[in-house]
């Protein structure tokens, strides 16, 4: 899958993220009616999805009277998108501990190697 946002993602996620919220309800969130019918406008079903499910929006279940909605608001992965470089390498940082285990094996490894040459 394609990792880079495409144009018309960014452009989204930005309206999402400068979006007011939805008022009464907790702040910053936007109403599935506001998101696909407002911002939206009926044509973008499938990139709000995509944002989504890539973890750029988050869903928020919210009590709404009696019943429970999902709510929607930008996840740090979608802050970020926004972000300088030095953030976006703290992220990296602190979010990807896979990646970051994966790393220090790697360089583990070397030293080892290295290490197991000069004895020999």
């Amino acid at each position: 899958m394609n990792k880079i946002m495409q144009k018309e993602e960014k452009d989204f996620l930005k309206k999402i993220i400068e979006h007011k919220g939805a008022g009464r309800l907790e702040r910053g969130t936007i109403s599935p009616a506001n998101l696909f019918n407002g911002l939206g406008k009926h044509s973008m079903d499938k990139l709000i999805h995509k944002l989504i499910s890539l973890g750029y929006v988050e869903e928020v279940p919210t009590r709404v009277d009696d019943h429970t909605l999902n709510f929607y608001r930008p996840s740090e992965k979608g802050y970020n998108v926004f972000s300088p470089w030095y953030k976006k390498l703290g992220y990296f940082l602190t979010n990807d501990l896979a990646k970051i285990l994966s790393i220090i094996a790697i360089i583990l490894s070397i030293i080892a190697t290295i290490a197991s040459l000069k004895n020999s």
